[in-house]
């Protein structure tokens, strides 16, 4: 028993190094990159960042957002009233959401709130994580509905020039 765990640890020691085969795809998310991309977004303008509770370990991200960058934790309705409030208020030039790609939230919440961002923003996608042949082949075999690329996704969302008419501002 004990030649078959080594035997497990000593194969699995290059797909922790190339950062491949992970089950739990929460390691492999590069928190530095992302925080500094929010970083720089609120260096040349107003920012606000937006992570998906549902799909992201919002304890890891939250160490690497920097400071200055106004957060909302998204959770459900109520959380996604206070982001549109904020986006009222404070008129960011910029919104960086951060979530995973397959929407976890009960009635699709962050897909419904990109849509609705994109009506004021213009939307750039930064993809994080792929899925391995083996995770595309399970999606099949569970049927799964989507079977995304990547685990994660970075929102960009730069307001748009000119006047814009946003569904929260109704």
């Amino acid at each position: 028993m004990l030649a078959g765990v080594l035997c497990v640890g000593v194969i699995s020691i290059p797909s922790y190094f190339r950062k491949d085969g992970f089950l739990n795809k929460g390691y492999l998310l590069p928190f530095d990159q992302i925080g500094e991309l929010v970083r720089q977004a609120a260096e040349k303008d107003k920012a606000l960042a937006i992570v998906d509770t549902f799909g992201v370990d919002t304890a890891a991200i939250l160490t690497h957002l920097p400071p200055q960058v106004p957060i909302v934790l998204v959770d459900g309705r109520s959380s996604l009233a206070v982001a549109r409030r904020k986006i009222r208020e404070a008129d960011p030039a910029a919104v960086l959401y951060l979530r995973g790609t397959r929407d976890l939230s009960a009635g699709q919440l962050n897909v419904a709130f990109e849509q609705e961002l994109s009506e004021c923003f213009e939307r750039r996608i930064h993809y994080y994580v792929s899925y391995s042949q083996i995770d595309r082949w399970l999606m099949t075999a569970l049927d799964w509905k989507e079977c995304p690329t990547h685990v994660y996704q970075l929102a960009e969302f730069r307001r748009r020039a000119g006047p814009t008419h946003c569904s929260g501002d109704r």
